[in-house]
């Protein structure tokens, strides 16, 4: 072992920690250190981190599905539910840690994270929060912390919120875990690793990254004359279920975080529809220093404008895209009404009708030749039923917990007449296939 690398079963060199065991090598090389931005992944990894307290983390990985089991897949609105029989059930079971404490913690803090929810806030967005502007990597073993600034506050904040086993160190352990920081050592085959990268299966044509897939799209110079270039990027799930009334639960694995920050990187600007935006928060669109370094580097401002259409300025202000200094927002709406005070410049532009195809010639004037809708279904079906949209970028995940009432686009439901698409590729990553049509 040097300066906290040791070699891993491969013979690459690893963080020092992950080596002793076949399930610390998959949860360093798969895992540690990649962004969790969903809520239930937060909860969980924050349940796990408390239960770990005075354990070692392999005692956790070992009984990590009887976690899952027990705690109801980490669910907080089911776990928030549980009552003393629970408390009983848990204390009973083998599989997990039984420790009453850390037991009703986990319960007392699913509630506290829907109480959050309740009041139209997110889990993820408060913990996201506290992520350091910047983070060098840690060249050595005595390089990586166990408690900073941020983790100290975010503890802080959590117990102020009625969170429990959160204090400083778990609170760090939390942001090593979901890639608020990444502590993997300089050198670390991980992090060398980069980015996700994607299986060919229509073409089949070996691997390749999301930028390296999507560098042949250029959508600005496919701009037609009178209106941007348009791509969407939606989720549908193999159960016909997707998430509606910001219950987003299962949304955002890292190779489709990673697709949509390089189809974001494309485009000169965003759309977001006011029930995402609701539901999701946002908050600084090109948050990554390198991300935006490519996009100048290509010829794009460095932070995309989002673009939200309010017919009556009936927006979420509180969202955390308002409240980014540096991320501009253009809001389309036929309402006189006045527009709050946010951090976030903000142009509103009104229009007799802002009905899409108004917006999209007004963004064209604007010299925006490519958009990038982010939904939700109701925007994009607008989209669609309009024959605004010319490519869809579109992920099947197995299983995204919602609501059965949500849209099937996919299948042409609520479009008054089916859209003809040609598919330009089939992805694989993980669980998940990535799926480009051209309409």
């Amino acid at each position: 072992m040097t300066d906290g690398l040791a070699p891993g079963p491969d013979g690459e060199p690893r963080c020092w920690w992950a080596v002793s065991a076949p399930e610390y090598v998959r949860y360093h090389d798969e895992e540690w250190g990649r962004p969790v931005r969903d809520d239930r992944g937060l909860f969980e990894r924050l349940c796990l981190e408390a239960f770990q307290s005075g354990l070692s983390w392999l005692t956790i990985l070992r009984k990590r599905e009887a976690f899952r089991a027990a705690f109801a897949g980490f669910d907080p609105a089911a776990v928030a539910e549980f009552g003393e029989h629970d408390v009983a059930r848990l204390m009973a079971d083998a599989g997990i840690v039984r420790n009453r404490a850390k037991v009703e913690a986990a319960i007392g803090n699913a509630r506290a994270a829907e109480a959050m929810r309740a009041d139209g806030e997110s889990l993820s967005e408060l913990i996201w929060s506290f992520a350091p502007r910047r983070h060098e990597p840690p060249r050595t073993r005595a390089d990586v912390p166990a408690v900073t600034p941020e983790s100290t506050a975010l503890a802080n904040e959590l117990k102020r919120r009625g969170f429990r086993f959160v204090g400083p160190t778990t609170a760090y352990a939390l942001m090593q875990a979901c890639g608020l920081v990444d502590d993997h050592l300089a050198g670390c085959a991980a992090r060398e690793l980069g980015r996700p990268r994607f299986r060919r299966l229509a073409p089949a044509d070996g691997t390749a990254t999301a930028r390296e897939l999507l560098a042949a799209v250029r959508p600005a110079a496919r701009a037609p004359a009178d209106r941007p270039f348009v791509f969407a990027n939606f989720v549908a799930t193999l159960d016909g279920r997707a998430a509606v009334a910001g219950r987003t639960t299962a949304l955002g694995s890292e190779a489709d975080l990673e697709m949509l920050l390089e189809l974001r990187g494309l485009a000169d600007a965003v759309l977001i529809g006011t029930g995402t935006l609701r539901a999701e928060g946002y908050g600084r669109l090109m948050r990554s220093e390198e991300r935006r370094a490519h996009r100048s580097s290509a010829g794009l401002a460095p932070d995309p404008p989002a673009v939200v259409i309010a017919r009556g300025l009936d927006v979420p202000w509180e969202a955390g895209l308002f409240a980014a200094p540096e991320q501009p927002v253009l809001v389309y709406t036929g309402s006189q009404g006045k527009a709050p005070a946010v951090a976030a410049p903000v142009e509103v532009v009104r229009l007799e009708d802002p009905a899409p195809a108004a917006v999209l010639a007004d963004l064209r004037r604007r010299s925006v030749r490519s958009l990038l809708c982010e939904g939700g279904p109701r925007l994009l079906g607008a989209l669609l039923a309009s024959g605004l949209v010319d490519e869809l970028f579109l992920t099947l995940a197995p299983l995204l917990t919602g609501e059965h009432a949500a849209p099937r686009l996919v299948e042409g439901r609520e479009l008054p007449e089916l859209e003809r698409a040609r598919l330009g590729w089939v992805l694989r990553a993980g669980d998940e296939l990535f799926l480009r049509y051209a309409l």
